[in-house]
């Protein structure tokens, strides 16, 4: 039977947990394409999108032990880029 999206998801999680840093590169890869275009669909600009998404994926990592649930990271993750793009916006508008 074939992993779901999710589960695949908590493996990765608990993978990097277990410190395999090339687990969170997938996950990354996996999800980048999505956080950037939350990240742009808020801020309206390519390189702005681009350092909130970088942002937002280290914070992320470094809060990962702290997820409950390794299934939501997709959520977790979605979350944090629109909260680091708002966070963003009101710094600078």
């Amino acid at each position: 039977m074939k992993e779901s999206s999710a589960e695949q998801d908590a493996r990765l999680v608990r993978e990097v947990l277990r410190g395999n840093d090339d687990a969170y590169k997938r996950l990354m890869d996996k999800y980048v394409k999505i956080a950037g275009a939350i990240a742009y669909g808020t801020t309206g600009d390519f390189h702005i999108a681009a350092d909130i998404v970088q942002e937002a994926f280290i914070k992320v990592y470094r809060k990962l032990d702290k997820l409950k649930n390794p299934a939501t990271v997709r959520k977790y993750l979605t979350d944090t880029v629109r909260t680091t793009a708002l966070d963003w916006l009101r710094r600078h508008r």
